[in-house]
């Protein structure tokens, strides 16, 4: 799995699922964030961890956003095993 702030290369293909881990004020705190959720599920198969920026009523924050499920069911099942670690999640199109 690869970590890194979100480039238009690595951006979720238009239609393709991704797994968001959650949103925080600052980017360490989204990667420490995509780390620990990392840890909890040990494999992630296929999937990279990004970071995208946001604004937000006039402050910035940060997406943790997990990518690259081979689709729909792919992405639910890995959230589906971070509900079971206590860790909120939701599964969308991009």
């Amino acid at each position: 799995m690869t970590s890194g702030s979100i480039t238009e290369n690595d951006a979720p293909t238009p239609g393709g699922w991704v797994v968001q881990i959650g949103a925080a004020p600052s980017e360490s705190s989204a990667r420490t964030m995509l780390s620990d959720a990392s840890g909890k599920l040990g494999s992630l198969k296929n999937a990279r961890s990004y970071v995208e920026r946001f604004e937000k009523n006039g402050k910035i924050f940060f997406r943790a956003r997990f990518i690259g499920f081979g689709g729909r069911d792919d992405a639910i099942n890995v959230c589906n095993q971070l509900k079971q670690q206590k860790l909120s999640c939701l599964a969308m199109q991009s």
